[in-house]
């Protein structure tokens, strides 16, 4: 489920995501991989300082055998000699879709003890490029050896100045529809009426209304 809306500082797109993590702990599917620890790979899963390498299918619905839209790779690490969280670094990797090839970093502390977690979210790559925000985790249930979570996701993306609009009207023209590249046209001329009224040569937009590529 998505959303998007216009952001109260009108300098930003805010953008919101429901996204699901299957995560499976033991056998041929297993989606976490042990790679160091006090003891090498025989560490234990879950003992300080444990460091597993993460593979997680993300799905669009809770259930492990939902559509499959992408995988949460990166790796984790137990910091906490009392078990209470791992800290990760990982990337959401979309992989179909309008999103596919585009990316969302997460960053944080996933604090087992807490009944919902939160991470940042501290950049993006593709159509996610400059995104900040954070995640909220929430365990759902376990079928067999497979965790599932609920990933919800909100992050903002900055509106393009007008340095960089060439290259916003080039993805706009590639990626949207005939109608949206007639707005993109009026505007591109709008804007450059504006400058040669002004003498201005930077301007930073400062409401996302206008902007179709953000209504996702």
């Amino acid at each position: 489920m998505l959303s998007s809306s216009s952001s109260n500082l009108a300098v930003a797109s805010e953008m919101n995501m429901v996204l699901y993590l299957q995560e499976t702990l033991s056998g041929v599917d297993a989606t976490i991989q042990t790679v160091a620890g006090v003891n090498g790979t025989s560490s234990g899963l879950l003992a300080f300082g444990t460091v597993n390498v993460i593979d997680h299918v993300v799905t669009e619905g809770p259930l492990p055998s939902s559509k499959v839209l992408g995988r949460m790779q990166g790796f984790e690490a137990r910091p906490d000699p009392k078990n209470t969280g791992f800290h990760m670094f990982s990337s959401i990797i979309f992989q179909t879709g309008k999103y596919n090839g585009s990316s969302l970093e997460i960053q944080g502390t996933n604090r087992f003890s807490l009944p919902q977690r939160e991470v940042s979210v501290v950049g993006g790559t593709g159509r996610f490029r400059y995104a900040h925000g954070y995640a909220l985790l929430d365990f759902l249930h376990k079928t067999g050896q497979t965790l599932s979570f609920k990933f919800n996701i909100t992050f903002r993306q900055p509106i393009p100045t007008i340095l960089h609009f060439k290259q916003y009207k080039r993805n706009v023209i590639k990626n949207k529809s005939i109608q949206t590249q007639l707005v993109t046209l009026v505007v591109e001329v709008s804007w450059k009426l504006w400058l040669s009224y002004n003498s201005c040569h930077y301007v930073t937009l400062l409401s996302s209304s206008i902007f179709p590529i953000y209504s996702w």
